[in-house]
């Protein structure tokens, strides 16, 4: 089949390579600006653009001879479960050395609470009502015997290799060819807010991009009419014991009850919601000594918000929320996580379920990165907001892959750019956040009253098991 052309194939096309060659623009330049934490970080990092330059430009070789090979028409099949074990057991032996030799860097004095809560075994943040005691359960063996950050840096490298194979799933159901599979693989995992929680974290935004990742492989294989809508909703009512800001992927939800609906497959549901219902319950006991401690929770949760611009409210003031500055942060934010999914994903085919699905999560991140109040600011306090990207990419490999049908050819040529782009990203980004942190800091500073940008210095711990 030919290529499809006209009017509004020409304007994404336009829109796509525009947008992609903007962004390889700004990194290469780095204009003097004051939210330039999201995109500088060449010259400091490597001295020069020029690295970057060449692994974007083979990048870009490498993606448009892989796209034409004919090997890419091939329709993937479906792994056994042994195959799955052997690859995800040796990427996860991958990621832990990655970890161990290239950590993340700490840019925000959060990155200390987690490794202190499994030493002093408190409680933990309401926030985190389940994931804290989770891991507790998990380094109690190695109490005494391990250093907290190692076995972080272990388990969340388990984590995001799970996140991987979820990923590969999800690809499995949204696309038709090899090819496809592997563009919404790639864009996925090269975004830097889902691609740097795999590089020895220690807090914990590996085991929330999992549970989303996890959201997602049950409620795309539900819609594509394999299996039953009980595990998403299982998932999806379960997810914010472990992470308060999860609930905000609810509204996905109504997409699954609409089929459901559709497919008369009530009981499901009543039995999903009976069972979910049950697990939030007991998830009070760790924290509270009792099941269904709903209202003692809430009350912790409503206390959380003491710092920040607010006071006593983790959302931002009105109007701050809805000011240039705050724009120019939200922008910045998105496109520090994955500049390039934020162009692709504006061809979300919304008229599909699993579109729509995508697009209610989407928006509702957004209205978290709008609303939300990053207490260390947006630039040291963006992890707070990294695992969005993981959804954001499916979304992008989603659009791109639906896009591709029918321009085979065109395709290529923005697959190219767009992956080029992503490298050029990584390498100003990826592990480099502490750069130039007193600059950026001060651009971005603590939403901390009185408290001065010098009691914190980042830091980049290199433990050695």
């Amino acid at each position: 089949m030919g290529d499809r052309t006209g009017p509004r194939s020409a304007w994404v096309l336009a829109w796509f390579l525009s947008a992609i060659s903007s962004l390889v623009v700004l990194h290469l330049v780095e204009p003097e600006l004051t939210l330039s934490w999201s995109f500088a970080g060449l010259r400091a990092a490597w001295g020069t653009v020029l690295p970057a330059l060449v692994a974007g430009a083979l990048v870009f070789a490498v993606v448009l001879l892989c796209w034409r090979a004919e090997i890419g028409d091939r329709v993937p099949r479906r792994p056994s479960v042994s195959a799955i074990m052997i690859w995800g057991l040796l990427l996860w032996l991958i990621l832990l050395l990655v970890g161990f030799r290239w950590p993340a860097p700490d840019v925000c004095p959060d990155a200390a609470y987690l490794p202190f809560q499994l030493q002093v075994h408190g409680r933990g943040n309401p926030r985190w009502l389940l994931a804290v005691p989770l891991l507790q359960v998990l380094f109690a063996p190695f109490d005494g015997r391990l250093d907290p950050d190692l076995f972080l840096r272990a388990v969340n490298a388990l984590f995001s290799t799970m996140s991987v194979l979820l990923t590969a799933g999800i690809a499995l159901r949204l696309g038709r060819s090899l090819r496809e599979v592997v563009a919404i693989v790639v864009l996925v995992w090269t975004g830097l807010g889902t691609l740097q929680l795999a590089f020895g974290y220690v807090d914990i935004y590996p085991l929330v991009q999992l549970l989303v990742a996890l959201y997602l492989w049950t409620a795309i294989r539900y819609l594509d009419g394999d299996g039953s809508v009980f595990w998403p909703l299982v998932v999806a009512v379960a997810r914010p014991c472990f992470y308060i800001g999860l609930i905000l992927l609810g509204p996905s939800v109504l997409v699954l009850l609409f089929s459901t609906w559709q497919r008369r497959d009530l009981n499901a549901v009543s039995l999903a919601l009976c069972v979910a219902l049950t697990l939030a319950g007991l998830a009070t006991m760790p924290m509270f000594g009792t099941v269904f401690a709903v209202p003692a929770w809430l009350h912790r949760l409503s206390n959380v918000g003491v710092y920040g611009l607010n006071p006593g409210r983790q959302t931002l003031p009105v109007s701050y929320m809805f000011s240039m500055r705050h724009a120019g942060e939200v922008i910045s934010s998105l496109v520090l996580l994955d500049g390039v999914a934020l162009v692709l994903v504006a061809a979300l085919p919304i008229r599909d379920r699993v579109g729509m699905l995508l697009l209610l999560i989407l928006l509702a991140r957004l209205a978290f990165v709008i609303a939300m109040d990053p207490v260390w600011g947006p630039y040291s306090d963006w992890d707070l907001f990294s695992y969005p990207t993981f959804p954001l990419g499916v979304g992008a490999g989603l659009a791109f892959a639906t896009w591709s049908r029918g321009r085979s050819r065109m395709a290529g040529v923005v697959l190219g750019p767009a992956l080029a782009a992503s490298t050029v990203h990584l390498f100003a980004r990826l592990n480099t956040l502490h750069l130039d942190f007193e600059r950026h800091n001060t651009a971005s500073p603590f939403h901390i009253p009185n408290l001065a940008p010098s009691v914190f210095k980042p830091s980049v711990r290199r433990s050695v098991p």
